[in-house]
């Protein structure tokens, strides 16, 4: 007995195809979700570790994906380049450079406050999901948000940054595992100059 390959398809191996060829377009059509979704078999340790492991590379890669579609996308239909942003943000919620290239968009950096929305969000990830602090870069992008608007801007803060590799991270907490209480973040005064 055996299986013809070209009559078989799987969405997963079709996604990591597309990726592999750099095709984010026909990629994010197959990405449908969380890879076997709901699946599980009983006292398996060796395929939980694998399925955890293929859920987690193939959302990165969707995420990455859909950053560098946005990017693609930016200058010729911005719309579609925001919603882009917002999928690879909602693909790998962890991701520090797809939520700033969120937070940085134009169509966020009108409204302070939804870029520190998706700011705020990713902190919370990072430290539910990872246990880890926000890199410097995201720190600093979102004390330059905070900046009240009569002050100048740091322009550098910004703008958008060039991807690059993730960034080495921190791991939070003590030796006895306990979380810090998030460190507070200056607010400035209403109306004042």
């Amino acid at each position: 007995v055996g299986i013809d390959a070209a009559r078989l398809r799987c969405d997963a191996a079709d996604f990591l195809s597309a990726a592999g060829r750099g095709d984010w377009e026909a990629a994010l059509r197959f990405h449908g979700g969380a890879f076997l979704a709901g699946f599980a078999v009983d006292d398996c340790a060796a395929f939980d570790l694998w399925v955890t492991a293929r859920r987690l590379e193939i959302q990165q890669a969707a995420g990455r994906l859909g950053a560098a579609g946005a990017d693609q996308l930016a200058q010729t239909d911005p719309a579609a380049a925001m919603r882009l942003r917002e999928r690879a943000v909602a693909l790998d919620p962890v991701n520090e450079v797809a939520a700033r290239a969120l937070a940085q968009a134009p169509q966020t950096t009108g409204y302070v406050g939804a870029a520190l929305a998706v700011l705020g969000a990713l902190r919370n990830r990072l430290a539910a999901d990872l246990a880890v602090h926000p890199s410097a870069e995201t720190l600093a992008l979102e004390q330059a948000l905070r900046l009240p608007a009569s002050r100048p801007r740091d322009s550098a803060a910004l703008a958008p940054a060039a991807v690059s590799a993730p960034p080495v991270v921190e791991p939070l907490g003590s030796a006895d595992g306990a979380l810090p209480a998030p460190e507070p973040l200056e607010t400035p005064a209403v109306g004042v100059a």
